[in-house]
């Protein structure tokens, strides 16, 4: 409706696109190009990092895997599929072939032992159970294949329970646990989301609740805190337009994700996106 599908496309393929020139070969995945503590100690355009230093490169293997990795980036790919299915059917199954291999690979060898490069700036700190679980979800319906589902489950019961943080690059069980609620409708998953949201919103049945600023952020943390707030707003959005959640719940899930939105393109008046609105970060 807003003209955008085409352009949400592109930069969905534009990502992808990328995981699989990093996926080679089965059990071969490039999870990072470049050396942490040499780009930090640098500060300039992207454009122009290549010119100041080198860019090594360094992958996970069957003797040295990383599963964590390897099943998120499965899950981005198995989506991908799912998206341009009748779009570009081709490219759709290109991208299963590689998540169906990614996926294997993180199973088979449930090891974060060659990950380690990524080490005290994207540390897999939530493990690589959280992974398999939402990889297993996308999978399932990308391939309506049972044994996947059946995964999902599994691994999504030996993942990290928390309600009080966040869906974010390192722990995605709490999106696992929304995808698994759809497919299933089962207690398990729809209570573990509620208890999350009702964190993030109103609270929980035992008075926890998280910290909002003054002018209604929900903050959870000095790095990257609207990446949190947004991206739980998102999780609340998806979750209240499904038809199971309570209708009691639906609307204070949208006005959350409503609020956050708002919040960071400047109702408060400044604007966290670069180019939004009138007032915003000149010098970024």
């Amino acid at each position: 409706e807003s003209g955008q599908l085409t352009y949400a496309l592109q930069n969905i393929k534009w990502a992808n696109d990328y995981f699989i020139r990093c996926h080679p070969e089965d059990e071969v995945y490039y999870y990072q190009v470049g050396n942490g503590s040499t780009d930090h100690a640098w500060w300039g355009p992207a454009e122009l990092v290549a010119l100041h230093m080198e860019r090594p490169s360094y992958c996970v293997t069957a003797d040295n895997p990383g599963s964590a990795v390897c099943a998120e980036t499965a899950a981005s790919l198995a989506i991908c599929s799912i998206l341009f299915e009748g779009i570009d059917d081709e490219y759709s199954a290109l991208c299963l072939e590689h998540a169906i291999s990614l996926y294997s690979f993180a199973e088979n060898t449930k090891s974060d032992a060659g990950y380690t490069m990524a080490a005290g700036f994207y540390d897999s700190w939530s493990g690589f159970y959280d992974e398999l679980a939402w990889a297993g979800a996308w999978l399932y319906l990308a391939t309506e294949d049972e044994t996947y589902l059946t995964n999902a489950k599994t691994y999504y019961s030996q993942a990290g329970q928390d309600y009080d943080w966040a869906m974010c690059w390192d722990d995605v069980h709490i999106g696992a646990a929304l995808m698994l609620a759809r497919i299933t409708e089962d207690a398990t998953y729809t209570e573990a989301v509620e208890k999350h949201l009702d964190y993030w919103t109103t609270g929980t049945s035992e008075g926890e609740r998280i910290t909002y600023t003054p002018q209604g952020l929900a903050w959870l943390d000095s790095w990257g805190s609207l990446r949190y707030a947004t991206t739980t707003a998102y999780v609340a959005a998806v979750y209240s337009e499904w038809e199971g959640c309570p209708s009691d719940k639906s609307q204070i899930y949208w006005n959350f994700a409503v609020s956050q939105a708002d919040y960071a393109l400047g109702d408060t008046g400044f604007s966290y996106q670069i180019g939004f609105g009138s007032s915003y970060p000149q010098n970024p």
